[in-house]
């Protein structure tokens, strides 16, 4: 059986922002959450966990809790290679400023944060619907980049701020950044948020990503490419875009049936002898 070599954590459900382009609610508190502590106690005690693991944590805002460095500290010292990357909104900028300054700089190579910025100054502020968002996110990425970590921005792209993309670009000339479209499983809008001519003026930013191509391409239903893409031919058999089976995802709140595959899988193996299935794993 393959061990699982990418994990996606979502430590908490709650966020301090209501972006336009989410439309999940992000403001139930489950009184159920695991501390980040206990869940890596318990991955690192599972033997289906790959020494090069891959740990990508989301959510809601990672950073409304307090946590996150106990579960952090434990995986980088106990898999050599693991690698940890981390998206935030990076407004609890004090939070984010603790947990940057309790990792040991020798391990400080293997974390990476991925910060949200969607636009120049009120142009943020409004896609995120947080007064000041944009000045704090910016804050952050000072605060990341002094401590010595890789930094990465994450740009979803609206009709508002289509005609900042190239600034952007040029402001963050030395920061990787992704241009990402609005998903509509994530919107839950039905309906394909871009027009043409918004897919004219941003298609150049998406950087050949096969799977935002295929999205913007086929409309949000992964069909065949329209007029818009000038004939580009995409082939739709490959698995861009599907996690692997050998892929776990940990979430804590929200779809209450993964957490109880993916963590139970674990702990049973630990706590009861269990042996993980290729499905649950």
């Amino acid at each position: 059986m393959s061990k699982v070599y990418e994990m996606i954590y979502l430590p908490t459900a709650q966020c301090n922002c209501r972006c336009a382009h989410c439309g999940l609610n992000f403001d139930t508190v489950d009184d159920n959450e695991k501390s980040c502590a206990e869940v890596a106690d318990a991955i690192i005690k599972s033997k289906y966990i790959n020494s090069n693991v891959v740990v990508q944590i989301c959510g809601g805002e990672p950073f409304l809790r307090n946590d996150i460095a106990g579960f952090v500290i434990p995986l980088l010292k106990t898999f050599e290679s693991c690698y940890v990357s981390i998206t935030t909104n990076g407004i609890s900028t004090s939070n984010i400023a603790n947990f940057a300054d309790s990792i040991p700089p020798n391990l400080r190579s293997r974390v990476g944060f991925a910060i949200s910025i969607d636009g120049i100054g009120e142009t943020h502020n409004q896609i995120r619907k947080y007064k000041n968002a944009y000045n704090l996110a910016i804050q952050t990425t000072k605060i990341v980049a002094s401590r010595g970590f890789k930094l990465h921005i994450n740009t979803v792209i609206h009709e508002e701020n289509i005609d900042q993309l190239k600034e952007m670009k040029r402001l963050f000339s030395n920061i990787p950044i992704s241009f990402i479209p609005i998903c509509t499983d994530v919107s839950c809008d039905e309906n394909f948020p871009y027009s043409d001519g918004a897919i004219q003026a941003f298609f150049s930013y998406l950087n050949n990503h096969p799977f935002f191509i295929k999205y913007i391409c086929s409309k949000g239903h992964m069909s065949p490419p329209t007029d818009v893409t000038q004939g580009r031919k995409i082939s739709l058999s490959c698995r861009m875009g599907i996690l692997s089976p050998a892929t776990l995802v940990l979430r804590t709140s929200r779809i209450q049936i993964v957490i109880t595959w993916a963590i139970s899988a674990i702990v049973d193996s630990i706590m009861y002898g269990k042996t993980a299935t290729n499905t649950e794993l």
